[in-house]
């Protein structure tokens, strides 16, 4: 899905990804999470952690292909490509625990200021 942002501006991107969680969490009245999350919390398997960590570091690098593309320095998109993940899968559980995304409103402004819009 997110693949149609490429070119998009980097806070545009960053406004998708989180509109992609948002619509998730709403349609799913706040039940759905993210599987590859779930699973790297809950197993001992060296097998399936590893498939995760490979999981979360292909979306890392999409991300952060697309954040660079969208005027980013690579450092730059790299690291908030990470941040952004890691926050939003924060965010997930937290707002899916309060069943409120309004709460995590600041996201964005937090998010636009890092990258100067």
């Amino acid at each position: 899905m997110l693949e149609r942002e490429a070119g998009a501006s980097a806070l545009e991107v960053i406004e998708f990804f989180l509109h992609i969680w948002h619509a998730v969490l709403s349609r799913s009245n706040f039940q759905a999470g993210c599987a590859v999350l779930a699973v790297t919390v809950a197993t001992d398997s060296p097998g399936l952690l590893n498939q995760s960590a490979s999981a979360f570091r292909a979306w890392r690098k999409w991300l952060a292909e697309l954040l660079e593309q969208g005027g980013l320095k690579t450092r730059l998109a790299a690291g908030l490509a990470a941040t952004l993940i890691a926050s939003c899968e924060g965010a997930v559980f937290l707002s899916g625990r309060n069943k409120a995304w309004n709460r995590l409103s600041w996201f964005p402004v937090n998010f636009s200021n890092t990258v100067g819009n």
